[in-house]
């Protein structure tokens, strides 16, 4: 099943395929393959992981892959309908006294329903930096801050919102 970000309903696609290696006569079947990259779970370091699983999980909805430790020591998170679309992050607990500066943000690709998803979190009581508006850039973007100090953005084209 894939969910369009344009569309409402989802598709059965079904996708077959050769990796270029197995081509015969191919210029890569006699070079070996090289390693498959297959995402990025980024890993935000803060105060209490327990606490920060609570937000992501009650207030963003996003579910609980693992926690580790007791008390939680790391744990990973990820936010996806049934679409084979996941963002993935991990939470680590900062060593010691380690002053935590969050700089950059993270940024979300969502689906057409972005202004949806911008009043639950405001029905939540998420911090929002700004609410859903267009930009020149062809993006229409909101942005939260999460209770570690990190700037979240979610967007989507701004042609499909």
């Amino acid at each position: 099943h894939q969910r369009y970000d344009w569309e409402d309903n989802h598709h059965i696609m079904l996708v077959y395929g050769l990796w270029a290696s197995e081509w015969p006569h191919s210029e890569k079947s006699v070079h070996p393959t090289p390693p498959a990259f297959f995402g990025v779970q980024p890993v935000l370091i803060v105060r209490d992981v327990a606490a920060t699983v609570h937000f992501y999980r009650e207030k963003l909805g996003f579910d609980v892959d693992f926690v580790f430790g007791d008390p939680p020591e790391h744990a990973g998170l990820a936010r996806s309908d049934w679409s084979s679309d996941t963002a993935y992050l991990q939470v680590t607990k900062a060593p010691g006294d380690t002053k935590i500066r969050p700089q950059g943000w993270l940024y979300f690709m969502v689906d057409a329903k972005i202004d949806e998803l911008h009043q639950v979190y405001k029905d939540n009581g998420v911090k929002i930096l700004n609410s859903p508006q267009n930009y020149p850039w062809g993006m229409r973007e909101f942005s939260i801050l999460d209770l570690n100090g990190y700037e979240l953005k979610f967007g989507t084209r701004a042609s499909f919102a």
